[in-house]
């Protein structure tokens, strides 16, 4: 995904990478879903 480092906002594409890189496969979101609450909790979103 090294096109990625090319595009702007350049923080949404990190993001959208890492989100990539967590395995979710169809019904299977767990991993994905704990990473994005853990994510929220420290930014103090959640």
């Amino acid at each position: 995904m090294s096109e990625l480092s090319q595009l702007s906002p350049q923080p949404l594409w990190d993001i959208f990478a890492k989100i990539c890189s967590i395995p979710h496969p169809s019904y299977h979101e767990e991993q994905l879903a704990e990473h994005i609450v853990s994510w929220a909790k420290e930014k103090g979103l959640y």
